[in-house]
């Protein structure tokens, strides 16, 4: 069995009055890491998601994690970057967060 240690990285309205109701942030980028049974390091995962509510990047966000909105508009939707992601799971695997 394979362990995946999931991180993701979610933007932010840049102000209050920029929030949509029920919405906090939105998802803008999947990381991971497969480790294999032993523990080791065997793989790495890493997409880029290009928003649809928050698409003008957060200062703060921006300045954490280094994505811009160039980089979003590269990026892949929502659903192919899961997609991608459960590909890259494989069958056998623990999800950690």
């Amino acid at each position: 069995m394979n362990y995946v240690i999931l991180d993701l990285e979610w933007n932010q309205p840049v102000s209050q009055d920029r929030a949509i109701e029920g919405l906090a942030g939105e998802i803008i980028q999947f990381g991971a890491v497969k480790l294999d049974g032993e523990k080791r390091v065997a793989d790495s995962f890493e997409a880029v998601v290009r928003p649809c509510r928050y698409t003008k990047m957060n200062r703060y966000v921006k300045k954490l994690t280094g994505i811009d909105e160039k980089m979003l508009a590269g990026g892949m939707t929502f659903p192919q970057a899961l997609d991608a992601f459960h590909r890259w799971c494989g069958e056998d695997f623990a999800l950690l967060t």
